[in-house]
C-alpha cells in the first residue's frame, strides 16, 4: 500500500468538559470508528498514532502502543497540536466528538449535593481542527461531520463548504442508518460526487483508500517534477 511507513494521526471518541472537579459534560460516542480506521491503516503498514477521549472504547492491544487517553477537551486540543505538528505526520483524521461549549467558570471542588437548582453557563470552546489548520496548513486532514434533524441536501451543503478548507469531508445525520442500524454517511471529495457508505468497516477501507490515492498523487507529481527538471 502507498501509505505503508506514512505518519497517520487519528483521533476518536468524547472530550469531557468540567463542571466541577467530580461532575463533567460529555457525549454518547465511544472512539469505535476511530479504533477501525487505526486497524486498517495499521493493516497497511502506515506509522498510526490514536487519540481517545475519556470513555471510549479500548483498543485491541495491537493498538495500544500507539495509543493515547485524554481525559478532557484540553488535554485533547494540546496534544492533538502537538502531534500534527511534527513533520513525519502527514495526515490525520479527526473522527473525536470535540466539545463545542465548556461551563465559563468551572466549580474547584465538588458542588453540594441537594434540591436546590443551579445554572450552568456555557461558552464555546476553540474549535480544534481550525487551530491545527492554521498552525500545520499543509497537512491533509479528514474531517467529521455530525448532524441531526437536517436534510440530506442540507448536510451536504455543510459538506461542501467544508472541502474549501480540509481535503475529504465525511458528513452524516442521525436520522440516516442501514438496513440493520448501521452507521451511514457520505465521503465528500473535491472535484468528486459523494460517496454514500454503510458500516464502520467499510467507512474506515474507503477513508484508508482515500489516503493510499493522495499518497500515489504525491508521487507522481514528485516523479513528473523531476522529469521536467
Amino acid at each position: 500500500h502507498p501509505i505503508k511507513g506514512v505518519g497517520v494521526l487519528i483521533t476518536g471518541g468524547p472530550t469531557p468538559v468540567p463542571i466541577d472537579d467530580v461532575r463533567c459534560i460529555t457525549n454518547k460516542f465511544t472512539g469505535s470508528l476511530a479504533i477501525k480506521i487505526a486497524l486498517e491503516l495499521h493493516a497497511r503498514g502506515a506509522h498510526v498514532r490514536l487519540i481517545l477521549g475519556k470513555g471510549s472504547h479500548r483498543p485491541p492491544d495491537l493498538l495500544l502502543p500507539y495509543t493515547s487517553y485524554v481525559p478532557d477537551y484540553e488535554a485533547y486540543r494540546k496534544q492533538t497540536l502537538e502531534l500534527t505538528a511534527y513533520p513525519t505526520c502527514k495526515f490525520a483524521i479527526f473522527t473525536a466528538a470535540v466539545a463545542d461549549y465548556r461551563p465559563s467558570h468551572p466549580v474547584s471542588g465538588k458542588l453540594p449535593s441537594g434540591r436546590q437548582s443551579f445554572h450552568i453557563e456555557l461558552e464555546p470552546t476553540e474549535k480544534v481542527i481550525q487551530l491545527v489548520r492554521e498552525q500545520s496548513p499543509h497537512l491533509n486532514m479528514v474531517t467529521f461531520k455530525y448532524q441531526e434533524n437536517m436534510t440530506h441536501e442540507m448536510l451536504m451543503e455543510i459538506a461542501h463548504h467544508r472541502l474549501k478548507e480540509f481535503n475529504v469531508v465525511f458528513a452524516n445525520r442521525g436520522e440516516e442508518r442501514g438496513p440493520n442500524g448501521e452507521q451511514v454517511g457520505w465521503l465528500c471529495r473535491r472535484k468528486q460526487a459523494p460517496l454514500r457508505l454503510i458500516g464502520k468497516s467499510s467507512i474506515a477501507k474507503e477513508i484508508s483508500n482515500c489516503l493510499d490515492q493522495e499518497v500515489e498523487r504525491t508521487l507522481s507529481k514528485l516523479a513528473q517534477d523531476d522529469e521536467s527538471s
